[in-house]
């Protein structure tokens, strides 16, 4: 797609290449399937959230969803990634972003990560942090990892700098105390799931120089969903995983059902 338009504070305009809002800025990136908004309202109740601790009011749930609407049928878009971007001056700018999916190879194979060593500021809202997302990217790009898991000062694995990391060990689920990770909308679909299936899952801080420890590890986020990672560094995991593979299928099917279960309500 070459032109399209974007919400602009409230205005449908055409877009170009530098579209981004400056100072504080919350985001929320939201996955369209078939023309719907995967998990609309669990990203707009996480945007809120956002901004409860970082902007100086609480954006306008209902005006949001009517411009998304808006944006996706004006440029009749049914598959891909759109943005939101709020930030302290009350600016809001909706735009379509580039996407990139994890391929059928990758799930099947698993996918490699290497290590940042960096904290999120604040990791429980989702802010631009943009020397961070350099960072990360030149080191992927250098590397050809497909993401890189940060590393806190203590030594201890967190989170993706772009998705969330679960580890499996003894038929058992872990994952970093969430309040030292971004609350991914995945992830939250992850933990559910794993209640619902019985699947034991622990909140433990994770040393980066014991991932020998692990059987099996997994990705996710609002591109990737469940992906199963092959290496870690120097680390191999198995991607042949029945407690990997049972996640990965509730998954799936809540985001058809979701998706089957969607209707707007503008």
């Amino acid at each position: 797609m070459n032109s399209y338009s974007i919400f602009r504070n409230g205005l449908l305009c055409n877009a170009t290449n530098n579209d981004s809002l400056t100072g504080i800025v919350i985001y929320e990136v939201i996955r369209i399937i078939d023309g719907k908004p995967l998990f609309l309202q669990e990203h707009l109740h996480r945007l809120q959230n956002s901004a409860k601790m970082r902007l100086p009011f609480i954006p306008n749930h209902q005006l949001i969803e009517q411009n998304i609407h808006a944006l996706i049928t004006d440029n009749s878009l049914t598959i891909g990634n759109i943005e939101i971007q709020i930030n302290h001056l009350q600016e809001v700018l909706i735009k379509i972003i580039p996407h990139s999916y994890p391929t059928d190879s990758m799930y099947a194979k698993g996918v490699r990560l290497g290590l940042l060593f960096a904290e999120r500021h604040n990791p429980n809202a989702k802010e631009k942090d943009l020397l961070l997302r350099e960072t990360a990217n030149n080191l992927i790009h250098a590397h050809q990892h497909f993401e890189v898991l940060l590393v806190d000062h203590q030594g201890n694995i967190t989170e993706g700098s772009r998705s969330n990391v679960f580890f499996v060990k003894d038929n058992q689920v872990f994952t970093s105390p969430l309040n030292v990770v971004l609350h991914g909308i995945t992830l939250e679909k992850i933990i559910e799931i794993c209640h619902n299936q019985q699947i034991s899952i622990l909140e433990e801080f994770i040393p980066y120089q014991q991932l020998s420890n692990f059987e099996a590890a997994f990705l996710t986020g609002t591109s990737p969903a469940v992906l199963p990672i092959q290496t870690i560094d120097r680390q191999t995991f198995s991607v042949q995983n029945m407690i990997v593979d049972t996640i990965k299928s509730n998954y799936h099917q809540m985001v058809v059902d979701d998706l089957r279960h969607f209707y707007w309500n503008s």
